[in-house]
């Protein structure tokens, strides 16, 4: 095993539980945002650019409390959704997928503060936020971290801001 095969590993599980946690059932956009948004923070320098100090400091972020958090759902390992996310986290690690899921849309449905793109920072589903740091920093601030994009899932929607 390589530390690229533990990275891309973690990355493709804590976004996989993530995101079916946040929205039930198969999503690979809801699990492919996470990734990026994950991607995002190393690239912007987050925790020293260290992707398992990223993925690991994940939960500082998220919208729930870290009790709510999934740590040990495992995917249908034959499951050709899974098997596509992983590789595509492989992508993400090489830096060879480009986030087409995070990104700013060039939209009115959108508030973007800046000319230049913003890339997802964060993500929740709007209804369910029970951490009260992501109330009074994200969701209280949308000139700082404004909406960038959002992807349906079967139950809810999962919305990326900057």
């Amino acid at each position: 095993m390589t530390i690229k095969d533990l990275i891309v590993t973690e990355l493709a599980l804590f976004s996989y539980r993530e995101g079916s946690r946040l929205i039930p059932g198969i999503c690979p956009s809801a699990w492919l945002g996470i990734a990026q948004v994950l991607n995002n923070r190393f690239r912007a320098g987050w925790w020293e650019s260290d992707w398992l100090k990223v993925i690991a400091s994940a939960a500082k972020h998220s919208p729930d409390l870290p009790e709510k958090m999934d740590y040990v759902s495992l995917p249908d390992h034959w499951s050709r959704d899974f098997r596509n996310h992983y590789d595509k986290c492989e992508q993400i690690y090489d830096n060879r997928l480009v986030d087409d899921v995070t990104v700013s849309a060039n939209s009115e449905k959108y508030i973007v503060t800046q000319q230049d793109t913003r890339y997802g920072m964060y993500y929740a589903v709007l209804q369910n936020i029970t951490n009260p740091w992501f109330h009074e920093k994200i969701i209280g601030h949308p000139e700082d971290h404004p909406r960038t994009a959002e992807v349906s899932g079967g139950n809810g929607n999962l919305v990326f801001f900057g």
